[in-house]
Protein backbone atom coordinates (compact mmCIF):
# COMPACT_ATOMS: atom_id res chain seq x y z
CA UNK A 1 0.00 0.00 0.00
CA UNK A 2 1.52 3.77 -1.11
CA UNK A 3 2.20 5.91 1.62
CA UNK A 4 0.75 9.30 1.30
CA UNK A 5 3.43 12.01 1.00
CA UNK A 6 3.52 14.79 3.76
CA UNK A 7 2.47 17.99 2.60
CA UNK A 8 5.15 20.50 1.59
CA UNK A 9 4.99 22.71 4.24
CA UNK A 10 3.75 20.71 7.19
CA UNK A 11 5.82 22.02 10.29
CA UNK A 12 7.04 24.90 8.61
CA UNK A 13 5.60 28.18 10.51
CA UNK A 14 3.92 31.43 9.22
CA UNK A 15 6.04 34.38 9.35
CA UNK A 16 4.52 36.94 11.82
CA UNK A 17 4.08 39.45 8.65
CA UNK A 18 2.12 37.13 6.56
CA UNK A 19 -0.05 36.51 9.33
CA UNK A 20 -0.57 40.40 10.13
CA UNK A 21 -1.68 40.47 6.34
CA UNK A 22 -3.82 37.54 5.91
CA UNK A 23 -5.70 39.26 9.56
CA UNK A 24 -6.37 42.76 8.00
CA UNK A 25 -7.38 40.71 4.44
CA UNK A 26 -10.03 39.18 6.42
CA UNK A 27 -11.33 41.69 8.71
CA UNK A 28 -14.81 42.86 8.31
CA UNK A 29 -15.20 39.58 5.64
CA UNK A 30 -19.00 37.90 5.77
CA UNK A 31 -19.95 35.16 4.83
CA UNK A 32 -23.15 34.53 3.27
CA UNK A 33 -25.88 32.09 4.63
CA UNK A 34 -24.98 29.38 2.44
CA UNK A 35 -21.40 29.79 3.08
CA UNK A 36 -22.22 29.17 7.13
CA UNK A 37 -24.37 26.57 6.50
CA UNK A 38 -21.86 24.25 4.23
CA UNK A 39 -19.17 25.06 6.80
CA UNK A 40 -21.20 23.72 9.51
CA UNK A 41 -22.28 20.77 8.13
CA UNK A 42 -18.70 20.37 7.02
CA UNK A 43 -18.28 20.55 10.86
CA UNK A 44 -20.41 18.19 12.17
CA UNK A 45 -19.55 14.60 13.29
CA UNK A 46 -16.18 15.46 13.11
CA UNK A 47 -14.60 14.19 16.08
CA UNK A 48 -11.43 15.96 18.18
CA UNK A 49 -8.79 13.46 19.34
CA UNK A 50 -7.71 13.57 23.23
CA UNK A 51 -5.26 15.54 23.24
CA UNK A 52 -7.13 18.62 21.27
CA UNK A 53 -9.60 18.63 24.32
CA UNK A 54 -6.74 18.50 26.76
CA UNK A 55 -5.64 21.55 25.18
CA UNK A 56 -8.65 22.96 25.23
CA UNK A 57 -9.34 22.31 28.82
CA UNK A 58 -6.38 23.35 30.26
CA UNK A 59 -6.50 26.50 28.38
CA UNK A 60 -9.79 27.61 30.01
CA UNK A 61 -9.14 26.73 33.46
CA UNK A 62 -8.33 29.29 35.68
CA UNK A 63 -9.75 31.89 33.38
CA UNK A 64 -11.84 34.34 34.97
CA UNK A 65 -14.51 36.49 32.92
CA UNK A 66 -15.10 39.87 33.65
CA UNK A 67 -18.87 40.93 34.84
CA UNK A 68 -19.50 42.50 31.07
CA UNK A 69 -18.20 39.81 29.63
CA UNK A 70 -20.33 37.51 31.48
CA UNK A 71 -23.23 39.71 30.43
CA UNK A 72 -21.89 39.68 26.62
CA UNK A 73 -22.58 35.69 26.87
CA UNK A 74 -25.66 35.60 28.54
CA UNK A 75 -26.98 37.87 25.56
CA UNK A 76 -25.58 35.69 23.20
CA UNK A 77 -26.89 32.53 24.87
CA UNK A 78 -30.39 34.16 24.83
CA UNK A 79 -30.62 35.03 20.76
CA UNK A 80 -29.72 31.23 20.47
CA UNK A 81 -32.54 30.11 22.58
CA UNK A 82 -35.13 29.33 20.04
CA UNK A 83 -37.52 27.95 22.13
CA UNK A 84 -38.67 28.05 26.15
CA UNK A 85 -37.35 25.52 28.07
CA UNK A 86 -39.83 23.43 29.98
CA UNK A 87 -39.95 23.28 33.96
CA UNK A 88 -38.53 19.64 34.21
CA UNK A 89 -36.12 20.89 31.91
CA UNK A 90 -35.23 23.65 34.18
CA UNK A 91 -35.57 21.33 37.17
CA UNK A 92 -32.98 18.89 35.49
CA UNK A 93 -30.43 21.74 34.75
CA UNK A 94 -30.69 22.88 38.01
CA UNK A 95 -29.99 19.73 39.50
CA UNK A 96 -26.68 19.15 37.44
CA UNK A 97 -25.25 22.63 38.50
CA UNK A 98 -25.96 22.28 42.10
CA UNK A 99 -23.49 18.90 42.14
CA UNK A 100 -21.25 20.52 39.74
CA UNK A 101 -21.03 23.62 41.67
CA UNK A 102 -20.66 21.15 45.02
CA UNK A 103 -17.99 19.08 43.05
CA UNK A 104 -16.02 22.41 41.95
CA UNK A 105 -16.53 24.05 46.02
CA UNK A 106 -14.54 20.98 47.09
CA UNK A 107 -11.91 20.90 44.23
CA UNK A 108 -10.97 24.83 44.39
CA UNK A 109 -9.46 26.62 46.89
CA UNK A 110 -10.96 29.23 49.01
CA UNK A 111 -8.63 31.89 46.95
CA UNK A 112 -10.32 30.91 43.10
CA UNK A 113 -13.68 31.73 44.88
CA UNK A 114 -12.91 34.47 46.40
CA UNK A 115 -11.33 35.84 43.07
CA UNK A 116 -15.08 34.67 41.07
CA UNK A 117 -16.97 36.56 43.88
CA UNK A 118 -14.65 39.92 43.47
CA UNK A 119 -15.94 40.47 40.02
CA UNK A 120 -19.73 40.22 40.94
CA UNK A 121 -21.10 43.62 41.40
CA UNK A 122 -23.26 44.73 44.38
CA UNK A 123 -26.93 43.86 43.90
CA UNK A 124 -29.45 46.62 43.74
CA UNK A 125 -30.81 44.91 47.23
CA UNK A 126 -27.58 44.82 48.66
CA UNK A 127 -27.22 48.91 48.01
CA UNK A 128 -30.27 49.67 49.39
CA UNK A 129 -29.16 47.62 52.81
CA UNK A 130 -25.76 49.45 52.77
CA UNK A 131 -27.33 52.25 52.62
CA UNK A 132 -29.93 51.62 55.52
CA UNK A 133 -26.46 50.77 57.60
CA UNK A 134 -24.56 53.77 57.15
CA UNK A 135 -27.41 56.00 57.40
CA UNK A 136 -27.98 54.68 60.90
CA UNK A 137 -24.68 53.73 62.05
CA UNK A 138 -24.91 50.18 62.67
CA UNK A 139 -21.65 47.82 62.93
CA UNK A 140 -21.98 45.84 60.00
CA UNK A 141 -19.72 45.54 56.59
CA UNK A 142 -20.86 43.98 53.14
CA UNK A 143 -18.77 41.17 52.53
CA UNK A 144 -20.40 39.53 49.49
CA UNK A 145 -17.36 39.82 47.21
CA UNK A 146 -15.74 36.96 48.80
CA UNK A 147 -14.09 39.09 51.49
CA UNK A 148 -15.79 36.24 54.19
CA UNK A 149 -16.61 32.35 53.64
CA UNK A 150 -17.33 29.66 55.79
CA UNK A 151 -17.12 26.50 54.14
CA UNK A 152 -17.27 28.38 50.60
CA UNK A 153 -20.95 30.11 51.97
CA UNK A 154 -20.40 33.83 51.53
CA UNK A 155 -23.04 35.90 53.84
CA UNK A 156 -24.11 39.64 52.35
CA UNK A 157 -22.71 41.46 55.36
CA UNK A 158 -21.25 40.89 58.44
CA UNK A 159 -21.10 42.46 62.53
CA UNK A 160 -17.97 44.36 62.82
CA UNK A 161 -17.98 44.54 66.20
CA UNK A 162 -16.77 41.48 66.82
CA UNK A 163 -20.22 39.55 67.35
CA UNK A 164 -21.24 36.59 64.54
CA UNK A 165 -23.60 38.07 62.83
CA UNK A 166 -24.09 37.14 59.61
CA UNK A 167 -26.52 39.17 57.09
CA UNK A 168 -28.66 37.58 54.19
CA UNK A 169 -30.74 39.64 51.73
CA UNK A 170 -32.29 38.39 49.17
CA UNK A 171 -35.43 38.53 46.56
CA UNK A 172 -38.20 35.57 47.85
CA UNK A 173 -39.50 35.06 44.56
CA UNK A 174 -36.05 34.56 43.47
CA UNK A 175 -35.00 31.76 45.71
CA UNK A 176 -38.04 30.29 45.23
CA UNK A 177 -37.70 29.82 41.59
CA UNK A 178 -33.90 29.16 41.56
CA UNK A 179 -33.69 26.92 44.59
CA UNK A 180 -35.15 23.23 43.79
CA UNK A 181 -34.75 22.31 47.70
CA UNK A 182 -36.95 25.17 48.25
CA UNK A 183 -36.97 28.42 49.91
CA UNK A 184 -37.15 27.11 53.98
CA UNK A 185 -34.86 24.62 53.06
CA UNK A 186 -32.03 27.43 52.06
CA UNK A 187 -32.36 29.49 54.67
CA UNK A 188 -32.00 26.22 57.09
CA UNK A 189 -28.88 25.07 55.15
CA UNK A 190 -27.16 28.15 55.69
CA UNK A 191 -28.15 28.78 59.26
CA UNK A 192 -26.66 25.11 60.09
CA UNK A 193 -23.70 25.46 58.44
CA UNK A 194 -23.18 28.68 60.39
CA UNK A 195 -24.53 27.62 63.35
CA UNK A 196 -21.58 25.11 63.43
CA UNK A 197 -19.01 27.91 64.02
CA UNK A 198 -21.30 30.04 66.39
CA UNK A 199 -22.71 32.15 63.82
CA UNK A 200 -26.23 33.42 64.02
CA UNK A 201 -27.67 34.25 60.62
CA UNK A 202 -30.55 37.38 59.80
CA UNK A 203 -32.17 37.29 56.93
CA UNK A 204 -34.07 40.42 55.21
CA UNK A 205 -35.94 39.72 52.48
CA UNK A 206 -37.30 42.54 49.71
CA UNK A 207 -40.60 43.94 51.23
CA UNK A 208 -38.89 43.95 54.76
CA UNK A 209 -36.02 46.22 53.69
CA UNK A 210 -38.29 48.49 52.57
CA UNK A 211 -39.24 49.32 56.09
CA UNK A 212 -36.03 50.65 57.33
CA UNK A 213 -37.62 51.35 60.67
CA UNK A 214 -37.75 47.49 61.02
CA UNK A 215 -35.05 46.62 59.91
CA UNK A 216 -32.87 49.08 62.19
CA UNK A 217 -35.11 47.94 65.47
CA UNK A 218 -34.15 44.15 64.31
CA UNK A 219 -30.23 45.06 64.00
CA UNK A 220 -30.00 46.94 67.32
CA UNK A 221 -32.17 44.12 69.18
CA UNK A 222 -28.92 42.18 68.65
CA UNK A 223 -26.13 43.74 69.15
CA UNK A 224 -24.66 43.87 72.27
Amino acid sequence: MATRKAAWNKGLKTPLSVRIKLSEAHKGHKFSDETKLKMSLARKGVPHSEEWKMKISKSHKGKVFSSETRKKMSASSKKRMRFPLSEKTKAKIGAANKIRMKAWAKKYPKELITRLLGNKPMSKLEMQFESIIKRNGLPYKFVGNGDFMIEQKCPDFINTNGQKIAIEVYYKNHKEKFKKEGFDLWKQERTNVFSRYGWTVLFFDASEIKKENQVVEKLKEVIL
